[in-house]
């Protein structure tokens, strides 16, 4: 995948649009917390409008920048921040994050130590300092419905989430595991171009289940390093939505459209269609009769775009 010969120990990738305010701390975090010199820092900035480009130009002059002329993705922009990268390891890092002290020097310490791990994901935390969910099984079909219908969002203690998460105790150690999220994982450049890099067909969410799946079934090995701390003001992007995005489920039914098969991404794409339907009508008489206003008719909107992609796309 890249032409460019191997040089220095790891190098990180932030993949960057309109989060200029968040890019900044992330950055000056890298370079605080890490006590290594011998690493690079490639911003991949996807037709930002907020003065990003100026930014890093002006305040980062070491820092790589590629600048797209387009939102190319997230998946594309971090392959493309992968070619133009020269260490041995890739450490794809959210924009939205920021180090703890010795947060690089720990997950490289540990791809170093332990040979058999092909990629190894960091531990997330919340601005106050409480865990956020770092990995996951992969999800299956009945699970994935479960998510369609908002029933873990509605009902998030529910004993069936067990099938998709690990239990609270396994965060406190190492482990393999089987994947991680993508806010800050570090893999081995070889294992990343055997495998093609991530699936450029995913435009965001889900790239970073598949790439571990890939991994995975190339016999590779996903671990969790607890050791390496980084806190993620997640969902910054994306807070005005009330739940999951219309790209979130795309995403996760091209996954399982890859990885399940026909018959069960079918399933998961009339589920999918059903609950809009019904979430539509619902909402709808709910802003008709009890004048639900603008976040009302936004769950519409996110409903209506699902739909017209279940049934013309």
């Amino acid at each position: 995948m890249s032409s460019e010969k191997n040089d220095g120990r790891i190098s990180v990738i932030i993949v960057s649009w309109n989060v200029r305010e968040f890019l900044v701390p992330c950055i000056n975090s890298i370079i605080a917390k890490t006590s290594f010199k011998d690493y690079e820092i490639i911003v991949v900035d996807n037709a930002s409008s907020d003065g990003t480009v100026e930014t890093v130009k002006n305040r980062f002059p070491s820092v790589k920048l590629i600048e797209n002329g387009e939102n190319l993705g997230f998946a594309r922009a971090c392959n493309i921040g992968a070619k133009k990268a020269r260490a041995k390891y890739l450490f794809f890092l959210n924009p939205d994050t920021e180090l703890r002290e010795k947060a690089l020097d720990n997950l490289l310490s540990f791809l170093e130590k332990n040979m058999e791990a092909d990629a190894v994901g960091a531990k997330l935390l919340w601005p106050d300092g409480n865990y956020q969910e770092s990995y996951r099984r992969f999800p299956g079909t009945f699970f994935s419905i479960l998510e369609v219908f908002e029933f873990h969002y509605y009902f998030p203690g529910n004993s069936l989430k067990l099938c998709s998460v690990y239990g609270p105790k396994s965060f406190e150690k190492s482990q393999e595991i089987d994947w991680v999220v993508g806010a800050a994982f570090a893999v081995r450049r070889d294992v990343f171009e055997k495998i093609n890099g991530f699936d450029e067909d995913f435009f965001m969410y889900s790239e970073d289940v598949d790439l571990c799946k890939r991994i995975k079934n190339a016999g590779g090995k996903v671990y969790f390093c607890p050791d390496s701390e980084v806190v993620h003001y997640r969902g910054k992007s994306s807070e005005s939505s009330d739940v999951r995005g219309s790209e979130y489920y795309k995403s996760l039914y091209l996954y399982h459209l890859k990885h399940s098969g026909n018959a069960k991404a079918f399933v998961f794409r009339l589920a999918l269609s059903l609950w809009c339907v019904f979430y539509v009508f619902t909402v709808f008489l709910k802003v008709v009769f009890l004048g639900a206003g603008k976040r009302g008719l936004r769950k519409i909107k996110n409903k209506l775009i699902l739909l017209k992609w279940a049934f013309l796309e």
